[in-house]
């Protein structure tokens, strides 16, 4: 496929991490992985069409192209290691992606980091109904009901990137119960990382259920409160209620680009009744959590944080859980600019499959392709070569495609810049860390 430097450094690292990623698979697998996959990242589609003709951009006969888009779909829709097997969960791209995002990242996720999990979906307008499995719900980029499917994913953030770290995605057919698939997620990235991390969960985490399954588990969760009205404190008040005789504390919050937000917090122990109790029970029972408010810019958020007994015991650990809280709870927003990557930057949305399998292997290959682009490329031993080139003809691309105003927005939005004089320079240290994305989109503005 390759006939040029570029194409040929960029082709043999993305075939290396699938190889990594489907290890042990046959080799007529790795190789339609490869070809799928390669056609999502290099065309930016996940349309059969355009990923035929990423792959074999110089192919002109219409009936090669008919028999490749053909050959595709069957790639999709089944195991390739296994023709006979065709049931929903026997599918072979989505299965081992878990798997090696969790021996590459999730195990080594350290004490105390950030871990977000939220729900998503993909809803169609192409084929309605005569999709398999989709349900009609709530769209959230339309904001209008759409018929589609389900997905929860969990990201670390921030891990001293400006991109979210992937570490679990889940697609779910339809658009039923949003928070057992997003229980599913949290169970099997707590028990992966050994419940070292602190989950960050939206305004779904909030019901009674939720909060009780997390501390029952020994799950240190941030949820953001829904129900103001709830009685926490046992005096009949709601949240903003209970909290508003606590005294404030000046802190400040890091935001994405690096820059600090004065905010004010304060909190205090509450109590969440069990909303399953058994008919036998003569009372409600209760499980204390922290309750927390972040005031910035004229506008409070609340928060609940699930921790162990002996922490909510602690007048000094709950202050830094507090002003933790807070902070964990602003790089929550990380996650949201991943699904808008991995949506947006391979037209995930604009895939036209009938079936489950097909649309489940293509969000498994648009996450590796998410991955593969922010993680993998820029510690890959071709890297520097295929910088050098992309910034060698960094004119000439300015000159045939619009992209050169992106590039300028993108520096103008970063606090600190990096501008390299014509002075001598040290050579880099062996263990020095490659240049991530963003120092490279810098050098190739300037």
């Amino acid at each position: 496929m390759a006939d040029n430097i570029l194409r040929n450094d960029v082709e043999v690292t993305f075939k290396t991490f699938l190889e990594g990623v489907y290890a042990g698979r046959s080799k007529p697998f790795r190789e339609a992985a490869f070809r799928i996959g390669y056609g999502i990242f290099r065309g930016g589609s996940t349309l059969l069409s355009s990923i035929v003709r990423a792959v074999h951009p110089d192919n002109r006969d219409p009936d090669r192209d008919k028999e490749m888009r053909e050959r595709c779909s069957e790639w999709l829709s089944r195991d390739v290691d296994d023709p006979k097997k065709r049931g929903p969960r026997d599918i072979g791209f989505a299965r081992p992606v878990n798997a090696w995002l969790r021996r590459r990242y999730l195990e080594r996720v350290g004490r105390d980091a950030g871990v977000a999990f939220d729900n998503s979906d993909i809803s169609k307008l192409y084929g309605g109904a005569g999709m398999e499995g989709m349900e009609m719900g709530h769209d959230g980029s339309s904001k209008e009901p759409h018929m589609g499917h389900l997905f929860a994913a969990a990201t670390l953030v921030p891990d001293g990137n400006l991109v979210p770290k992937p570490l679990y995605v889940e697609l779910q057919r339809g658009k039923h119960a949003p928070l057992e698939l997003l229980k599913r997620a949290v169970a099997e990235v707590m028990e992966a990382a050994q419940n070292r991390p602190i989950g960050i969960v939206d305004r779904e985490g909030d019901a009674a259920e939720f909060l009780w399954w997390n501390i029952e588990r020994g799950h240190r969760m941030v949820v953001r409160v829904q129900h103001m009205d709830r009685d926490v404190a046992g005096t009949g008040e709601g949240v903003a209620e209970a909290l508003s005789r606590e005294a404030w504390r000046p802190v400040r919050l890091r935001r994405l680009d690096g820059s600090w937000q004065p905010a004010r917090v304060r909190h205090r122990v509450g109590h969440v009744a069990r909303t399953d109790k058994p008919k036998k029970a003569e009372r409600s029972e209760y499980r204390a959590v922290l309750m927390v408010e972040s005031r910035f810019d004229d506008r409070s958020l609340y928060f609940y944080m699930t921790l162990p007994e002996e922490e909510l015991a602690d007048a000094e650990k709950l202050r830094a859980r507090a002003e933790q809280a807070a902070q964990l709870y602003m790089n929550r927003w990380q996650i949201e600019i991943s699904f808008l990557r991995v949506k947006q930057d391979y037209g995930l949305e604009k895939a036209r499959v009938r079936t489950f399998a097909r649309l489940e292997n293509l969000l498994a290959l648009c996450y590796l392709c998410h991955v593969f682009t922010h993680f993998v490329l820029p510690e890959a031993e071709r890297y520097g070569r295929i910088v050098k080139v992309l910034k060698d003809n960094f004119r000439e691309v300015c000159l045939r495609a619009n992209v050169l105003l992106g590039h300028v927005r993108t520096v103008l939005d970063m606090k600190t810049v990096r501008y390299i004089t014509g002075r001598p320079r040290g050579r880099r240290r062996r263990d020095a860390s490659p240049p991530t994305y963003f120092q490279t989109t810098l050098r190739l503005a300037f």
